[in-house]
């Protein structure tokens, strides 16, 4: 499936509606490669980067981050961590309101979506596979945002990529503060 979603992602162009059709391709090649197995899927952070702007496109809890180096440390660490992605967990409104139109229901002691027939207990409201949760409204639908790049931030900015084994252990902040630690490391 992860085959399918780089070889079927081919903006024709870097306009705004290009890359989201481009994006959605690809996971609908995903979801037909995944169709005849009930419990294989994926969450998904991606990056696509043009001349002056990326596009950061996720569904469930695998989450990218815009970090921008500060000139001077700020009380929160050495640079400003920016979210160019969503959470998709039964902990957002909005995602819970479409499980319950669906029939899905919530076990907030587990921290997911029940599917009643059998027991199984999903974290993340979005992803691509997992065909037997799309009947209690878990859906292969991706959060896209496209974000400007500047000339100041080519030199002092980069983008972080995680999933909830990291995302849901350390904060943004942290794992930026994390990372310019071993940039700094390796320059030395």
């Amino acid at each position: 499936a992860g085959q399918a979603l780089v070889a079927n992602f081919k903006p024709a162009s870097s306009s705004e509606e290009d890359v989201n059709n481009a994006f959605r391709a690809a996971i609908d090649a995903a979801e037909e490669q995944l169709k005849e197995f009930d419990y294989a899927g994926s969450t998904m952070a991606a990056i696509c980067a043009f001349e002056g702007k990326f596009f950061a496109a996720n569904m469930g809890d695998s989450l990218s981050h815009f970090v921008v180096k500060s000139r001077k440390p700020t009380t929160f660490g050495r640079a400003v961590v920016k979210p160019v992605s969503e959470k998709h967990k039964i902990t957002v409104p909005k995602e819970c309101v479409r499980i319950f139109k669906k029939g899905g229901i919530l076990d907030h002691e587990r921290g997911g979506v029940l599917y009643e027939k059998d027991g199984h207990c999903r974290a993340a409201t979005r992803c691509f596979g997992d065909m037997k949760w799309k009947a209690v409204g878990v859906v292969a639908e991706p959060f896209i945002q496209e974000n400007p790049i500047t000339a100041e931030d080519k030199d002092s900015a980069f983008i972080m990529v995680g999933s909830d084994g990291l995302c849901d252990v350390l904060t943004p902040q942290e794992i930026a503060n994390i990372v310019l630690d071993g940039l700094a490391q390796s320059k030395s």
